[in-house]
Parts: C-alpha cells; sequence; structure tokens
C-alpha cells in the first residue's frame, strides 16, 4: 500500500474528530441551555403560580370578611340587629334552639351562595357555643381541640384570618368578635373547605394542586393522577412526571396553625414543551452525524485524489535513496505538488554531482593514504630491528584499509566516508582547544562584571527602599493636619446647621466628615505601614483593665454594625482581668477585625467572643469575631494577609479600602506576641481567632 494513504486517512481521521467533537460540544451545550431554559420556565411558572393563588386565596378571604361585616345591599348584617331578632341577644341567653333560630338563615345564605361552610360559635375561653355544619351526620370540621387551638391566636378585637388543619382537611377561616355593650361577648368562626380553593385555582392556572398530607382537599381532577408519590422529595421548583406526562412542579409552604404549616404542590403540563425540545433536539443532532459522514466522505475522496501525485513523488524519492538514478516524476500542475516535483529534479541532479564529487574524494583519500602508507615505511626502514615487527602490524593495518576504500569505490556511492588523514585530526583537535580555552577565559570574566552590576543594582534597590519608606512617612504626617482639620471644621458646621435649623447641610457636613475620616483611616494605615518597613513601630506597653477595653470595642463598633443592617453579639468572660501590653494596638486590631466583618456581612449576625485561656501553664486571652457574611475561598483565605491584596479583584471597588489593614494587624498581633487564624466558606461567612499573652514585655516578648 502507498505511504500516502497513511496520511489520506490521518488527515480524514483528525477531521471527523475535530467534527465529533465540536458537535459534541455543540450538543452539549444545547443540552446545557435547554435544561437551564427549562429550569427557567418551571421558576417563572412556580412565579406566576404563586401570585395567582394568592388572588384567589384574597378574594375568597375578602368575600368572607364582607358577610362578617355587611350583607347583600338592602340587607341589613344580623350582627349589627338589635331586639329580639338579634344573634347578640339569642347568645347571651345561651339558649341553643334560639341561637339556631336567630343565625340558621344568615348561614343557609352565605352556604348557598358559596361563602363558607362552617359557621360556628365560640365563647371568649375557646369552647363551642353553636356549630353550623354543612351536614351533621357526617360530622363537623369543627371540634373543641380545634376551637382551644384557635383560642390561642385569634381572639383578638380585631378580625382574624388565615388557614387551620384538622386530620386531613384544611380550611380557610376568618375569626371576628361580637360585642355586647362595647365588650366582646364571643367569637364568630367562618370556615371554608380548601377544596373549594383548590378547585378555583385550577380552573383559573389551568394547573394541578397537590397537598399529600391533606387528601381532603385534593380536587377530582387532581386525584386521578398518578406518580405523586415522589412530590415531598421536591425541595424547589422543579420537573415532574406525573401520569407519564412532564410537570412543572414547585412546593410551596402555608401556615394552618400558629406553628404548624402544609406543604402544597403546583404542577403544570409543559409535556408538549418538553417532547417539542427533545425532537428539535435529535433532529439536530441526526442532523449533524449527517453532516459528519457526508463532510468525512467528501473529504477522504478528495484528499485521495489531490495526494496521489505526492504518492508517486515520495516512491521516486525512495527510488533515489537506493541509487535508481533513472526514477523521475512528471510535473502536471503549478501547485505544491509541482514544486515538489521540481525539488525532486534539483536534488537528482545534486546526487550525480555529489556521487561525482565523492569518486574524486575517494580517489584523493587513497592517494593521501598510499602516501602516509609509504613514509610509515620509510621511518619504519629507520627504526631499529627490534620495533620494526610492531611498524609491521601497523603497515597491515594501513593496507588492509586501502583495500576496503577501493572496494567500497565499487559497492556504494551515496555515503559520506569519514576522513582518516592524523594529520588532519590532530589539527582540528589543537585549534579546538585553544578555542576552548580562550572562551573559559572570556566567560570567567564577563560572569565577574556581572557579578559587580548586581551588587550596584542591589545597593540601588536597597537605597530606593529606604527612600520611599521615609517619603511615605513624611507624606502621611504632613496630610493628616488638614484631615484633621477638615474633619473638625465639619463637626462644627454640622453642630451650627443643627442650632440653625439647616437639616440640608447636616447631610452635606456629614458627608465630609466621612470622606475626610475615611481618607485619615487610609493614611494612617499607609503610616503604620511604612513605620513596620522601616522597622520603627514601637509597642507601648502597660497594664490596663481589658474589660474597660472590651467596653470601648463595644461601644465604638455599634455604628458599624448598624450600617449594613447586622446585629451583634458579644460573648466575654467574667472578670478577664487586666493584660499588660499595648491597649491601642489591641484596640486597633479588634476594630480592623469587627470593621471588616460588619463591611461584608449584609443582614446578617457579627458575633465577638473573649475568652481567657492557659496554654503551657501561661496565661492567654482569645479573642474570636465570626459573621455571616460572603466568605472567601481557599485561595483567597491564603492571601488576606499580604500586603495591598484583597479577596478578589472587585472588592476594592465594591468595598472600599487599601488592603493593608489585615497586613497590618497580622504584623501587630505578631509584634505583641501573638498569632491569628482565618477559617472560610464562601456564601456562609468568616472566622478570625487571634490568640494573645495576657503578659508581654516591651519588645514584644512574652
Amino acid at each position: 500500500m502507498r505511504k500516502n494513504i497513511s496520511i489520506l486517512y490521518q488527515v480524514t481521521g483528525l477531521f471527523l474528530l475535530s467534527l465529533v467533537i465540536t458537535v459534541f460540544l455543540v450538543s452539549s451545550e444545547n443540552f446545557l441551555l435547554r435544561q437551564k431554559s427549562l429550569d427557567t420556565l418551571s421558576t417563572e411558572i412556580f412565579d406566576n403560580q404563586k401570585i395567582l393563588f394568592q388572588k384567589v386565596s384574597d378574594s375568597f378571604f375578602q368575600r368572607m370578611e364582607y358577610y362578617a361585616f355587611d350583607a347583600d345591599p338592602g340587607k341589613p348584617s344580623i350582627w349589627r340587629l338589635r331586639g329580639r331578632r338579634s344573634p347578640i341577644e339569642a347568645i347571651k341567653s345561651g339558649v341553643p334552639r334560639r341561637i339556631e333560630i336567630a343565625i340558621e338563615p344568615q348561614y343557609t345564605r352565605l352556604l348557598e351562595n358559596g361563602t363558607l361552610d362552617n359557621l360556628s360559635i365560640l365563647s371568649k375561653s375557646g369552647e363551642i357555643i353553636f356549630d353550623f355544619a354543612p351536614d351533621q351526620a357526617t360530622g363537623s370540621f369543627m371540634n373543641p381541640d380545634l376551637a382551644k387551638r384557635l383560642s390561642t391566636y385569634t381572639f383578638t378585637r380585631q378580625s382574624q384570618q388565615g388557614f387551620v388543619s384538622d386530620a386531613q382537611d384544611i380550611q380557610q377561616y376568618i375569626v371576628f368578635p361580637i360585642f355586647a355593650n362595647a365588650t366582646v361577648l364571643a367569637y364568630v368562626y367562618y370556615g371554608r373547605s380548601f377544596q373549594a380553593l383548590t378547585k378555583a385555582f385550577e380552573q383559573d392556572s389551568n394547573s394541578l394542586l397537590f397537598a399529600p398530607s391533606h387528601d381532603r382537599i385534593t380536587s377530582d381532577q387532581s386525584s386521578g393522577i398518578s406518580g405523586t408519590e415522589n412530590l415531598q422529595q421536591l425541595l424547589g421548583p422543579g420537573l415532574q412526571t406525573l401520569s407519564n406526562k412532564v410537570h412543572a412542579v414547585a412546593p410551596i409552604s402555608i401556615a394552618v396553625g400558629e406553628n404548624e404549616s402544609a406543604t402544597l404542590y403546583f404542577a403544570k403540563d409543559i409535556d408538549a414543551a418538553v417532547r417539542e425540545g427533545e425532537t428539535f433536539f435529535y433532529q439536530a443532532l441526526a442532523i449533524s452525524a449527517a453532516f459528519l459522514i457526508l463532510s468525512g466522505l467528501v473529504l477522504f475522496f478528495l484528499l485521495r485524489r489531490r495526494l496521489r501525485p505526492l504518492g508517486d513523488a515520495i516512491e521516486v524519492l525512495d527510488s533515489l535513496a537506493k541509487g535508481d538514478l533513472d526514477a523521475q516524476v512528471e510535473k502536471k500542475r503549478d501547485d505544491e505538488i509541482g514544486k515538489i516535483a521540481d525539488a525532486l529534479a534539483v536534488f537528482k541532479a545534486r546526487i550525480i554531482a555529489f556521487n561525482a564529487m565523492q569518486r574524486d574524494a575517494r580517489e584523493k583519500k587513497i592517494a593521501q593514504q598510499s602516501e602516509i602508507l609509504s613514509q610509515t615505511q620509510s621511518l619504519a626502514d629507520l627504526l631499529p630491528p627490534t620495533r620494526r615487527s610492531s611498524m609491521h602490524d601497523t603497515i597491515s593495518e594501513l593496507e588492509t584499509e586501502i583495500e576496503k576504500t577501493k572496494v567500497q569505490r565499487v559497492t556504494s556511492g551515496f555515503e559520506v566516508e569519514d576522513d582518516d588523514i592524523s594529520t588532519l585530526f590532530a589539527k582540528s583537535f589543537s585549534s579546538l582547544s585553544r578555542e576552548l580555552s580562550a572562551q573559559y577565559g572570556e566567560l570567567d570574566n564577563l560572569v565577574q562584571e556581572r557579578t559587580r552590576e548586581l551588587e550596584v543594582a542591589r545597593d540601588k534597590a536597597n537605597a530606593a527602599s529606604d527612600t520611599k519608606s521615609k517619603f511615605l512617612a513624611n507624606m502621611s504626617h504632613e496630610l493628616r493636619t488638614p484631615l484633621n482639620a477638615i474633619i473638625g471644621y465639619s463637626e462644627m458646621i454640622s453642630e451650627e446647621a443643627e442650632e440653625e435649623g439647616f437639616d440640608w447641610l447636616i447631610e452635606d457636613a456629614k458627608k465630609i466628615k466621612d470622606s475626610a475620616t475615611h481618607q485619615l483611616q487610609l493614611i494612617n494605615d499607609i503610616l503604620d505601614h511604612s513605620k513596620i518597613e522601616a522597622g520603627k513601630l514601637e509597642l507601648y506597653v502597660a497594664d490596663y483593665d481589658l474589660g474597660e477595653a472590651l467596653q470601648f470595642i463595644k461601644n465604638v463598633s455599634q455604628p458599624l454594625a448598624s450600617k449594613n443592617s447586622n446585629v451583634l453579639h458579644f460573648d466575654f468572660d467574667d472578670d478577664l482581668g487586666v493584660m499588660h501590653s499595648d491597649e491601642t494596638r489591641l484596640r486597633q486590631t479588634l476594630l480592623n477585625l469587627i470593621s471588616n466583618a460588619c463591611k461584608f456581612t449584609k443582614n446578617g449576625d457579627v458575633r465577638f467572643a473573649v475568652k481567657a485561656q492557659t496554654i503551657d501553664d501561661q496565661p492567654w486571652v482569645s479573642f474570636r469575631v465570626e459573621d455571616s457574611g460572603i466568605g472567601m475561598t481557599e485561595a483567597q483565605v491564603a492571601s488576606i494577609f499580604e500586603e495591598f491584596t484583597q479577596a478578589e479583584s472587585g472588592t476594592a471597588a465594591k468595598f472600599g479600602g487599601t488592603g493593608l489593614g489585615l497586613s497590618i494587624t497580622k504584623r501587630l498581633i505578631e509584634m505583641m506576641g501573638g498569632s491569628i487564624q482565618v477559617s472560610s466558606r464562601p456564601g456562609e461567612g468568616s472566622v478570625f481567632e487571634m490568640l494573645l499573652p495576657r503578659m508581654i514585655s516591651a519588645d514584644g516578648d512574652q
């Protein structure tokens, strides 16, 4: 088989492989997009169902509330009647028959117009005075236990509404008080079966509603659906197969008591849309496969036709390599294959010329070897007889080499022969030795020169670093004075504006003060950083009451927490006693940690705990700051204490800061002989735990 066949199959295979990978990636992306679209569709359907369910339930509540305080046009509300016909007087009498006669006509009207199913009169202590139900023979939804439960959270001077469950049933209810002489006489319970709400919702939304824990509220339409036994495993909107059809299913929880809830499941048939999407996906996949096969066949036949002249060229090249100088390739076109044919013709001419040169070189070599042999024989004749025997062996080897060279001229004409002339080899070796010696000397001089340049560059870098630290320190001192003045003037403006009643000016003055305070803090961080780099930051060690220092922290940190609607929790040991360290630097580190926790937490909790510990018989104090904020990844935690580094690139733009706070905090803690540990998870929050010795010396040692 010709060599171009393997190239043909390789190129075709690579092309088909690239197409397969492309089709696979595109199909995978389409599949993922389809799944994402279905998830989005399920979520949108659930949002619409939730809104519609709320509207339907609200309409039912409004209807019951209307008939609780009003009546049909032209008719008075029975709860506002007075005299012998008044239900109030009947309830005050306590005679069941009189209560029934007074209220039953109203109950019948409300039952017939679909407003309610149950009407119960309950005493203030939660006992049933009288109960109206659609079918007393099968039992009423209202029972003594339910009445007692309702009395614990619905008996107020205002009407209450909601849902309540009992056994397998749920009712939509409204409870309102009735008064006698401005005093609550009893409470009236209007209850309507949840099944009516289910039917109305299913009709309006063209959906289904399931309640696995409350079978009685399921409609006739939903009761015949199979596959609902797995609904309780669903935690959010998703797809579920019900009665062999794909449905968008989502759970929703409703309160059915003071501390009780029931889970309902909305289901909408989207089987047609899903099947249509699957059909489109498989059709696209089939078309891609057909295109893939067709492209492979077209490429295969096209390449086979185009590569046939290349195969002929390869065969000619192989023949030339074997010594067949009569082989040649015919040039048929001026493309790359034609250029290969021209190159082969040039190559053939070069081989012919090379063979001629090789023959001449071989003849010269034989002549040189013969001359060496002649001179060696002459020298051998000059040697003493005892040394001539060894020279005869050398002469025999030279004669053998000359014969091999003569035979080789006949058998092969394409190999480049080695030059065995000893004088040329010696000259080459001598020249190489001199060049290597000279090169070694130059490299040694170059290394010494580069070493001197690096030493100069190192000294310049050290000098530049010292200059930078001095500049930062001087610049920070120069900027703090005007910033302190700005803060002071803004406070004076704010006080005068408050006295004069210029409310609009107070907010602007506050913005000026906050901006100046923020800039002052940044400058202080830069100043501390420059002092640390220069090794000039000193600790002022003294005894102080740790409890009083923590009270200062509590007072200062409360505004930090309220800025993002966070809640601060404090957990301090009783009688923390006295610490011997730098109180100012301790406050600085703690406020920095609490400020960061409050800044990266919104509507969450920040916990600050201080505990006394004993480690290796030495007293220590643990400071722990924990938040429920955005958290960090392991990679972000690993770089959080680096200078001018924040958790991610967008943090500075979103939350502000220079990235020096935690770096300075860590350096200060280490100067006070302590350590700091960080643990965090994205989306769950972070924990910073600082461990300091209770007693340190003036240089920061324990």
